[in-house]
């Protein structure tokens, strides 16, 4: 095709015509290669290759320096390199592992405790396998560095393997890090030498004693064993026991009757001061109990006891006392106590151990030498049986301070007995229990509807000394007693129909001119004190506290010395018959009288009363103590000696069968449903 060109300037430039070019070259974005049609874009220079149009130089890859062989280089390496091959090398720590390098850096750390000498490291001290030592260390035996520890030591090891040293002396052991003298006293005598300046010990001639027990000496109230668990007595000495002396001949306990317990004994302690004796035969309630230490026992240094060491202690009452309690009060008696002008608070019904103890002798020079203050006390006993309650009361006096000096004595009782009827509740009869003189009388009253009286009999025909309704004998349940001054008789407030030589006298002139004190039981005692010099004759609404004698008396019945509570014992002997067959019984004395100071007569605890008048009076003469132990006994024996009254069917009727008598140990109460329940 036919082609216009067109000169424009420097350029030429094709018109537009309808013309084809077969090959146009192009360098467009090169400088060198293949520009087409057979034409170039140009050549690279020394050392290039044209990529991609452009010329690359390419002479120094793979080279950091050395010539680019165009005259040029590829690169300068830096401080203690050289060039080998084209690659920078780094020379300065040739044959160096420490120590600078010539350009700023170091060729290298050394380990602990080395050193750089000559760019080596070096240990200057000690090595030990792969580790250097610090100064001071040594190589331990098991491997690595150790310093020894020898430091304020003479001998021992040194913690490395090694020793601090080693001891010379014939006598020295290392203790510690020292060098110390051990004793030798083998085959010496006590207070001979020892080897090392000292004396083998001191000669041992202290006996061992009883520091402490548990339960202590005169212990009162000390706790049974529940069920299955055991009695332990705890006693503490001054110094170590040998061991083989604590046995069943050098360690004894005691029951009331003397009766030695089995025991099983052992020591609390590898030092064998604590010593605990089991007890394994049966502890009974309200008892005493006697710990005998025997003088065979001996110390470590064969030193026996200086003598043999006792001690007692008194268990508790049984726990359920609480309804009997409150049976005791609910019929306690309202008192008008006489009083004598010259010594009122001689007659002032108090506790026995008033002065703080529970010695006898020492009771009358408290209450007329020492007292300030006298608190009105009561004890009550209680027996069951299925019929009847047998409520007793006893009264005590420091002194019985009588007309008569040489009616007088110390530590006197009196009492009262209210028999209860359980199928109402009703108390039907009142017994007194005084002495008058040397004589020990009882006066005994009825009700009216008590059943006592059988067939056509009468009260005199029952041998009560008088009969009353139920409100004059017992107003709300309370019988008022009067305890007359000097001689203590217990009376009936109601009785008027004595004679002097029967006692309790007592008429409407002699109420109206009595001093006297008016006592009830109202919770807790009211102090009475001595003021201005003496104590008060006369005193309106006191109160008296009440206490069961299985708590206070009958426990310490093994109290039998004259320092002590008892002055005499006797042998108790059961009422039998064929009315009363089978009767319990002790098999151990009791405790007749009190010990008496003055030593005209004794007074008797409850349990030794008898009902023996010597004033005329037909009775029939019981055993002692019958009275109070088995008043089920006495009191149908005084009253129903034509064996009149019937037997108890379950709700009337007389029983001589007890549902409880703490003093036989007899305790129905869970077993049989006559019985109240405890």
């Amino acid at each position: 095709y036919p082609t216009v060109l067109e000169v424009q300037g420097d350029f030429v430039s094709l018109g537009s015509v309808d013309a084809t070019c077969p090959c146009q070259p192009s360098c467009q974005d090169k400088v060198c290669g293949d520009a087409g049609c057979g034409y170039s874009c140009g050549e690279c220079s020394c050392g290039e290759e044209c990529q991609d149009g452009q010329c690359v130089f390419v002479n120094c890859d793979d080279k950091e320096c050395g010539g680019d062989g165009c005259g040029g280089i590829c690169g300068e390496c830096g401080c203690g390199e050289d060039c080998e091959n084209g690659t920078c090398v780094f020379h300065a720590c040739d044959s160096k592992e420490c120590g600078p390098d010539g350009c700023g850096d170091n060729c290298g750390l050394c380990g602990d405790n080395e050193s750089c000498e000559g760019g080596f490291c070096l240990c200057p001290d000690v090595q030990c396998e792969e580790s250097c030592c610090a100064p001071g260390e040594v190589c331990h035996q098991m491997g690595g560095c150790c310093l020894p520890q020898c430091d304020g030591k003479s001998c021992g090891t040194d913690g490395c393997g090694g020793s601090c040293g080693s001891c010379t002396g014939p006598q020295e052991e290392c203790v510690g890090g020292q060098c110390v003298c051990q004793p030798d006293c083998e085959g010496v005598d006590c207070g001979g030498p020892d080897g090392c300046g000292g004396s083998c010990g001191f000669c041992d001639i202290t006996p061992p004693f009883v520091e402490s027990s548990t339960p202590s000496d005169d212990e009162m109230g000390v706790p049974l064993p529940g069920w299955g668990e055991e009695f332990v007595v705890t006693v503490v000495f001054s110094e170590a026991i040998h061991e083989p002396t604590i046995t069943e001949d050098t360690v004894v306990v005691e029951d009331f009757g003397g009766n030695s317990l089995p025991l099983e004994l052992a020591f609390a302690d590898d030092d064998a001061t604590t010593l605990l004796i089991n007890v394994e035969g049966l502890v009974f309630p309200s008892s005493p109990y006697t710990v005998v230490l025997g003088p065979q026992i001996t110390d470590l240094a064969s030193n026996q006891m200086a003598s043999e060491h006792k001690f007692t202690f008194y268990t508790v009452a049984v726990a359920t006392l609480g309804t009997y309690h409150e049976l005791a009060v609910a019929f306690s008696p309202i008192i008008s106590q006489e009083t004598n002008p010259d010594h009122p608070h001689y007659d002032y019904p108090t506790r026995y151990d008033l002065d703080g103890d529970w010695v006898a002798a020492d009771n009358v020079d408290h209450i007329v030498s020492d007292a300030v203050m006298v608190e009105p006390h009561v004890y009550y006993s209680i027996t069951e049986t299925k019929s009847h309650l047998f409520i007793q009361y006893a009264f005590y006096w420091p002194y019985r301070y009588a007309q008569t000096e040489t009616d007088r004595y110390g530590n006197d009782v009196a009492g009262a007995m209210v028999l209860v009827r359980k199928a109402d509740g009703t108390p039907v009869a009142l017994e007194t229990y005084f002495k008058k003189g040397l004589d020990e009388r009882s006066l005994s009253f009825v009700t009216t509807d008590s059943g006592l009286i059988a067939g056509d009999g009468t009260f005199t025909s029952h041998k009560f000394d008088g009969m009353f309704d139920e409100a004059e004998l017992f107003p709300n349940g309370h019988y008022l007693a009067y305890l007359s001054a000097r001689e203590h008789e217990s009376c009936l407030w109601l009785d008027e129909d004595n004679n002097d030589l029967d006692g309790c006298v007592l008429n409407a002139g002699l109420k109206a001119s009595m001093k006297r004190i008016e006592m009830k039981y109202k919770g807790s005692a009211t102090a009475i004190h001595k003021t201005g010099g003496k104590f008060p004759q006369e005193l309106p609404d006191v109160g008296y506290s009440l206490s069961h004698i299985l708590e206070d008396w009958w426990p310490r019945r093994s109290d039998v010395g004259d320092d002590k509570m008892w002055g005499s014992t006797y042998d108790y002997e059961p009422f039998t018959s064929s009315i009363f067959p089978n009767r319990p019984d002790f098999d151990d004395p009791l405790p007749s009288t009190f010990v008496d100071p003055i030593g005209n007569d004794n007074g008797r605890p409850p349990w030794a009363w008898r009902y023996y008048p010597q004033n005329g009076t037909t009775f029939y003469e019981m055993p002692r103590g019958v009275l109070f132990l088995d008043p089920a006994v006495h009191f149908k024996q005084r009253h129903d000696q034509g064996n009149e009254w019937a037997d108890f069917d379950g709700q009337t009727g007389w029983s001589l069968d007890y549902c409880y008598n703490p003093y036989f140990n007899l305790d129905f109460r869970n077993l049989w449903s006559e019985c109240t329940s405890p």
